[in-house]
């Protein structure tokens, strides 16, 4: 298949799709509340570990969705919790959101309702003995005469509601603190890094029914510019207001990750937005870009920029966003993207989205030439059935932009016109029964080196070697212009009454096209193992170790992530 045909192919399966969902059987959408998230590890085998579980209403098979600072989207799904936790595991296998990326999960309102208590066990009816009339007692007059009200009107009509600035101020968040250590002995390198920050947040911290929220961290690593050192790094500091259904005004101030439309980006600065009443929303944000590095310094690159969103009920299950950008750098006119984004949540078990990046280029860019190109594209529709078992098509398209804004660091003039990368990937899992679950997925990329592809199947199943355990074993092979690897992984973990523990072993064996007969394949082992601790309803530990062994040369690591609730 040509590359020519790839894309537009890629783009009808995904509009078949979107028309075969439409056309399916209306359901009525389920009241569902947004559960917020973050990355507190990484698994070697590309899933990770986030800190929320059963009792914030997760369950097996939910789309959780990541918002890296660097931007876009990635999609995951849950596949394995517990009490705090759960494991997600990518869509897209070439992307891990390291620890501490934000995520959200959309779940149900009725899983979060309280269980009703066990009811103690029934005892033959006892006939109680004839009770003797009692005089009624004196009472004082009723002072509430419920003046005003009609049988016309609701029971509560008369009840104020309790508005954002006459609550109480509440606060919470979590504290963290993680260290991780690398050593190869291929060349005597080692890489540590150390990192303890805190996510906090308060509501109505000054009596306007607001929130404060602050995101920051101190980190000791190997920064992205091969300086050693620590940083302070403030992912997030604002304060917002409105945006209730008492007020439909909502304004924030500070650094954050812009609400209404995250493709914008980090932003130091100001973002308004108001609701009609109809529900559709629109606004626009002015200040500076932080740099995305270790060190997020910021005022070099100012943005302008506005939206309008289309939704089809007060419920949003359908939204449709555009949006503008203009960028300034160093006070010289810059970006001029568009940004477009559809959404259709659970209609019929379906779950679409698409995002749209649409760059355009003025006679200024030299190396792109006057007119529009899709930079960067997302598109993906899922579909989960009632047993369980579901499936997931995901394309993504990714081009270089031209811009005075140093985002990539340094790129060629060739690399803006020639680099690409687009891919399509087929993800599916199978409930073969209540315990054992069929995974697998094939995926294909085309980018400006060649295409290849990969592909894996494997089986999970719980409880067969122990109680409340789980077993997976994956084969998996990959192929491209430049070589291939085939291998298989086993990993095995268990909860316990107060954690779990995990274990991974993994072989493959890599092909180099190009090389001498004595170097063009490489035997590679892989050794992993977790052990987590629910220190109590605050506290949570988990420590990792890890070997890999590939021809005569080893390389280990260990580390640690503790938690700290509040």
């Amino acid at each position: 298949m040509t590359r020519r045909l790839r894309i537009p192919l890629a783009l009808a399966v995904a509009g078949a799709l979107a028309a075969l969902a439409r056309a399916a059987p209306a359901q009525e959408a389920e009241e569902t509340h947004r559960v917020e998230l973050r990355v507190s590890s990484v698994n070697p085998d590309g899933r990770v570990t986030v800190d929320r579980g059963k009792r914030d209403g997760l369950a097996q098979g939910d789309t959780v969705q990541f918002r890296p600072r660097a931007g876009g989207f990635f999609r995951g799904r849950v596949v394995r919790l517990d009490e705090r936790t759960a494991d997600v595991e990518m869509n897209e296998r070439g992307f891990t959101p390291p620890a501490g990326t934000r995520g959200e999960v959309e779940v149900p309102i009725k899983r979060l309702a309280p269980k009703p208590a066990p009811q103690p066990a029934q005892q033959p009816p006892v006939t109680p003995p004839p009770e003797q009339p009692k005089q009624p007692p004196e009472h004082p007059p009723w002072p509430n005469k419920d003046e005003g009200f009609t049988p016309d009107k609701p029971l509560l009509a008369q009840v104020k509601p309790l508005r954002p600035e006459d609550r109480k101020p509440t606060w919470g968040g979590r504290w963290f603190a993680a260290a991780d250590l690398n050593y190869s002995d291929a060349d005597g390198s080692a890489n540590s890094w150390g990192r303890t920050g805190v996510d906090t947040w308060m509501n109505n911290p000054f009596g306007r029914g607001g929130t404060l929220r602050f995101d920051g961290e101190l980190a000791h690593r190997t920064e992205v510019n091969d300086q050693r050192g620590g940083d302070v790094v403030v992912r997030e500091l604002s304060y917002t207001e409105g945006g209730t259904r008492f007020d439909t005004t909502r304004l924030q101030v500070g650094r954050f990750l812009q609400a209404d439309l995250p493709q914008f980006g980090l932003l130091d600065g100001v973002s308004w937005s108001e609701r009609r009443e109809n529900g559709h929303r629109y606004g626009a944000s002015a200040g500076f870009l932080p740099e995305l590095d270790d060190d997020m310094d910021t005022g070099e690159d100012l943005q302008v920029a506005g939206f309008y969103r289309y939704v089809d009920d007060e419920r949003e299950r359908l939204t449709a966003t555009a949006g503008f950008q203009k960028t300034f750098n160093k006070g010289k006119a810059d970006r001029d993207l568009f940004v477009f984004d559809v959404r259709q949540l659970d209609y019929g078990g379906w779950d679409l989205q698409a995002s749209a990046w649409v760059d355009l280029y003025l006679s200024r860019d030299d190396a792109k030439g006057t007119g529009l190109e899709l930079t960067e594209a997302f598109a993906s529709a899922s579909r989960r059935f009632e047993s369980g078992s579901g499936f997931d098509i995901t394309y993504r398209r990714l081009r270089f932009v031209e811009q005075l804004r140093n985002t990539f660091g340094p790129v060629t003039p060739a690399e803006l016109a020639n680099n690409r990368y687009d891919r399509l990937a087929f993800t599916y899992w199978l409930m073969l029964s209540a315990t054992q679950r069929l995974h697998g997925q094939l995926a294909g990329f085309d980018d400006e080196d060649g295409d290849g592809g990969n592909a894996e199947l494997g089986l999970d199943v719980q409880d067969w070697f122990g109680e409340r355990s789980r077993f997976d074993l994956t084969g998996f092979g990959n192929a491209g212009d430049f070589g291939s690897q085939l291998g298989a992984r086993a990993t095995y973990g268990r909860t316990t009454d107060n954690g779990r523990y995990d274990v991974l072993y993994e072989v493959s064996l890599f092909h180099y096209n190009g090389f001498t007969a004595d170097r063009d394949d490489l035997l590679q082992h892989r050794l992993y193992g977790s052990r987590s601790f629910a220190l109590d309803a605050a506290w949570f530990l988990t420590v990792n170790a890890g070997a890999q062994l590939f021809d005569s040369d080893t390389a280990w690591s260990a580390g640690f992530y503790l938690q700290r609730s509040f």
